[in-house]
């Protein structure tokens, strides 16, 4: 009688630890597929590597993301002070409207500095690279790390 409960114990053990390691499993392989793009300097090694530039492609392309990093951070002061502006609790309507349009302008030239910043990466893209450099930008701009999470947005 005690051989066979402790065998059924055993048994239920076993059969409990097959299950959590299964489920474990299941979401670290969820995880792995759901890669997404590098932000940040591992976005333009990743994509350096991804569209085999070359030494003149990889040089110009350090130049345009400074250029760039350089840009946007004088316009993130920008939105910051338009931020302030416009969460003053106490301003009233009027205000507060000329301080929201002012806010969606300055947002607006982040975004004019984005696209100009990828245009100039494709401008030294050769003609073999340009259909992979496209499908890096539709991994980028879905991925969630752009702002946006596009066609399929995941939660976080």
């Amino acid at each position: 009688m005690i051989m066979q409960s402790r065998k059924r114990w055993i048994f239920l053990f076993g059969l409990l630890l097959v299950i959590n390691l299964g489920t474990l499993m299941f979401f670290w392989m969820g995880h792995l597929r759901e890669q997404r793009m590098p932000v940040g300097p591992h976005l333009k090694e990743r994509m350096a590597e991804e569209l085999n530039f070359d030494e003149n492609q990889r040089k110009q392309l350090d130049i345009f993301v400074k250029d760039h990093q350089d840009k946007s951070a004088q316009i993130r002061i920008k939105i910051e002070s338009a931020k302030i502006n416009f969460y003053q609790l106490n301003s009233s309507d009027s205000v507060k409207n000329v301080h929201f349009i002012q806010l969606k302008s300055v947002y607006g030239e982040l975004d004019q500095l984005n696209f100009g910043h990828f245009k100039d990466i494709r401008s030294i893209c050769k003609e073999d690279q340009l259909l992979k450099f496209d499908e890096l930008m539709q991994q980028i701009f879905t991925s969630g790390n752009f702002g946006f999470t596009g066609k399929n947005p995941r939660p976080r």
